[in-house]
């Protein structure tokens, strides 16, 4: 099981120094607020939240029924809470609105929760920024269809979740391409929208639709953040050492280091070559496996499935 190295490795940047002095897991602000489940709720679904869908709902309801309307008043709210968030908020700017933003219909609800998300929980050091799918068969414009997925239908979402207790800390709505046509770079500007605000020096974990060379000097440039991520065969920077599988045993790996990043080329089989790339670990380390995996993949596979996990815990079962 070999290992190559094709350049010297330079140390990384006296920026990766000294861990973050949050503590990871709630916040003192959730802490002192969540006494029990009500109050817990409370702090995702503040009084501001529902004065929102109050108004709104009562708009509406009074618009069409007339008189014959009665209020919906907090409990009402409270107790129907998942409907209506998923009927949303109809406003007399909502058409304008709309020509511009798909998702103006929850527009100002969606923002007032998910701003919450990252005040009510300090992550621990490593993120893993992912995509999640919501199983949806409503009407809506930017609804994606999967016919490989159980669930066919659905809204994706970006995630930005704590890798150990995948508690979502930030949250997009991919509504799809905008009127100009698709977006270019949407990892690298998905990555940098979901971690502004992380505390320097944490760990973000990514697939290779996020990955790239570009991505992880900004990121460790500018906010002191290393990243973990696979990385896809297409990318120019790749050296063409490391793409050739031919003349290379199964279970061999071969690194390749740039001043601020390490790349390794694992072959887990024939013709099955796998990428990653961090700015996290300086040094061709493997394993003490029979696999003789490097370091670099094994922490890659610890703090992957962050979002995936996520799926699971808001899952319904029987």
């Amino acid at each position: 099981m070999s290992s190559v190295v094709y350049k010297k490795h330079v140390p990384l940047p006296a920026v990766l120094g000294g861990r973050h002095e949050a503590v990871a897991g709630p916040t003192a602000q959730a802490a002192a607020g969540a006494c029990d489940i009500s109050s817990a709720f409370s702090l995702f679904i503040t009084p501001r939240v529902e004065a929102i869908v109050l108004e709104a709902k009562n708009r509406k309801g009074s618009r069409r029924h007339g008189d014959a309307w009665r209020g919906m008043d907090a409990v009402d709210l409270r107790a129907y809470a998942g409907l209506l968030i998923l009927a949303g908020v109809l406003c007399e700017t909502r058409p304008a609105r709309r020509a511009v933003d798909k998702l103006a219909a929850v527009r100002e609800l969606w923002d007032e929760w998910s701003a919450r998300l990252p005040s009510l929980y300090n992550p621990g050091p490593d993120v893993t920024v992912d995509e999640q799918l919501v199983p949806f068969r409503g009407r809506c414009p930017f609804r994606q269809y999967m016919p490989s997925k159980p669930a066919r239908y659905r809204i994706k979402a970006w995630v930005c979740c704590d890798a150990r207790s995948s508690y979502a800390w930030k949250m997009q709505v991919y509504t799809g391409k905008t009127c100009d046509g698709p977006e270019r770079n949407l990892g690298t500007r998905v990555v940098l929208d979901l971690t502004e605000g992380l505390p320097r020096d944490h760990t973000v974990t990514c697939d290779n639709f996020f990955t790239s060379y570009e991505l992880v000097q900004r990121l460790l440039a500018d906010r002191g953040l290393p990243l973990v991520g696979k990385v896809r065969k297409n990318k120019p920077e790749l050296p063409p050492a490391l793409l050739a599988t031919k003349t290379r045993r199964v279970l061999s790996s071969a690194f390749a280091f740039t001043p601020i990043a390490t790349l390794v080329s694992y072959l887990a089989r024939r013709n099955r070559n796998v990428l990653l790339l961090s700015t996290l670990h300086a040094d061709a380390r493997l394993s003490d496996r029979t696999d003789r995996k490097p370091a670099l993949i094994l922490d890659y596979n610890r703090n992957k499935g962050g979002v995936d996990n996520l799926d699971k815990v808001i899952g319904t079962y029987s």
